[in-house]
């Protein structure tokens, strides 16, 4: 939008929808604008000012996207949501009018709140010479239902080393890290970190790293298989890996391509759209 529009409307910074892998994750922080992610299918959690909350299909969350927060999906199958990234004079306001009380809102399906936000692609797609105006009175009109809305409470509130620790091995589950570089950091005992982080999220630092790396690896294995069914005789070739070693033992060979997958780089940008199209995610 022209300078006009920013001086006087809420306008997108970008609308979009995405369609994840079962290891998805972004973190965020610094960013100057506000988002609305609203869950389709699958489901994820989000820790936003260290509250957990669970994303599950019909709920929408409104974020800033200055104060650090990241979200994952928690779904073997993936998470399908979209997302409205938005700013303007008025943001600020609607954000501490509506975050004062929550920030997450559950059970949308049928509700004004819903049938506006499903008002949004359309628009987007058609672009009609007065968008700015049409997507300001809309996205004022969802945000006054929101401040009208009960939002649902957090699932937990953690102490903010364990949600630096959790992201950390998120974002770090193919290093050999050790338990005492994880306590230090939270100026803890070796002990006492691994009681509260097993008290919190029902398995050992380790064990937690450990997981990631099997669905790591079953992702990338089970990928691989789709690719090699469905890509004979596509002429492109993969170059960032050459051969897989499958959990058998065997050697699969050279790996069809046609598009483009990160294995080993920040989750959040590991975005597969059904029918094989990659969106690259900010990390």
């Amino acid at each position: 939008p022209d300078d006009d529009v920013k001086d006087a409307l809420l306008y997108p910074v970008f609308i979009s929808r995405w369609y994840t892998s079962p290891t998805h994750y972004t973190k965020r922080a610094g960013w100057k604008n506000y988002q609305l992610i609203y869950t389709h299918k699958g489901s994820g959690i989000l820790n936003a000012e260290n509250q957990i909350f669970y994303l599950k299909p019909e709920t929408l969350c409104l974020l800033s996207c200055e104060p650090y927060h990241y979200y994952f999906s928690t779904d073997p199958t993936g998470w399908e949501y979209s997302f409205i990234h938005f700013a303007g004079p008025s943001a600020d306001y609607f954000y501490r009018a509506i975050a004062g009380r929550g920030f997450v809102f559950s059970n949308l399906k049928g509700t004004s709140i819903q049938k506006i936000y499903d008002s949004f692609p359309p628009l987007a797609e058609e672009n009609p010479k007065n968008f700015d105006l049409q997507f300001h009175l809309k996205m004022t009109s969802l945000l006054a239902e929101l401040a009208g809305s009960v939002p649902v409470q957090p699932k937990a509130v953690l102490p903010d080393w364990l949600s630096k620790a959790q992201a950390y091995i998120l974002e770090k589950y193919n290093r050999d890290w050790t338990i005492r570089e994880l306590a230090d950091a939270a100026c803890l005992s070796e002990s006492r970190f691994s009681h509260v982080f097993r008290e919190y999220l029902g398995v050992s630092p380790v064990e937690y790293r450990d997981y990631l790396r099997v669905e790591h690896a079953r992702e990338y294995l089970t990928g691989t298989d789709r690719r090699h069914q469905r890509e004979r005789g596509i002429s492109q070739r993969l170059q960032l890996l050459r051969q897989i070693q499958p959990a058998d033992g065997s050697v699969a060979g050279e790996i069809p391509e046609g598009e483009e997958i990160f294995i080993g780089m920040p989750l959040s940008l590991q975005i597969k759209k059904s029918g094989g199209e990659i969106f690259h995610l900010s990390a």
